[in-house]
């Protein structure tokens, strides 16, 4: 997450197209690649050289990008079409799950992936992300053009998942 400045994200872009190159796949390697730029307003050059969609997050959580913009920021000019594929919602982050059901709605109607993540919750804060997410699955593959896609989790959401998070819930 905004860890390369262009030029390293650029290296790195094209190493995994070269590495893909050997692929029998036809499709992309990666679905997306979190924020790689240091600078937001990179994003869009990014994809335009390497062709690997971005999903934003600390964007989305600064408003410069999504449903409610900061009226102090430049906003970033990044959509599917220059590259946008995705958008990480983390429900603490962004003001509860009301805002985060907002700015879900807000992806779907881009026709962006929606990805539910954490930041701070315990076992039982992700089993409340788990139902968030279903919830947006379930809205997005009756009222999207997006086909439902199955949703995600971010970084270390399976780990929680596959240490136990059911466990203390009966399950």
């Amino acid at each position: 997450n905004r860890a390369w400045d262009l030029d390293q994200a650029m290296r790195f872009g094209r190493a995994l197209a070269a590495a893909a190159a050997g692929s029998s796949s036809s499709s992309s390697v990666l679905a997306y690649i979190e924020e790689p730029t240091s600078d937001p307003a990179d994003m869009a050059t990014f994809y335009a050289e390497t062709g690997i969609p971005v999903a934003i997050d600390e964007s989305l959580d600064q408003g410069i990008i999504g449903p409610t913009l900061n009226p102090n920021a430049t906003p970033l000019d990044l959509s599917p079409s220059n590259g946008l594929a995705a958008v990480v919602v983390k429900p603490s982050v962004v003001g509860g799950f009301e805002a985060a059901w907002g700015i879900a709605r807000w992806a779907k109607q881009q026709g962006l992936r929606v990805v539910v993540s954490s930041s701070f919750e315990s076992s039982v804060g992700i089993a409340a992300l788990v139902q968030l997410a279903a919830a947006v699955d379930a809205n997005s593959s009756s009222s999207s053009s997006s086909g439902g896609q199955q949703q995600q989790f971010g970084r270390g959401s399976s780990a929680k998942l596959a240490n136990g998070l059911w466990s203390g819930l009966g399950g």
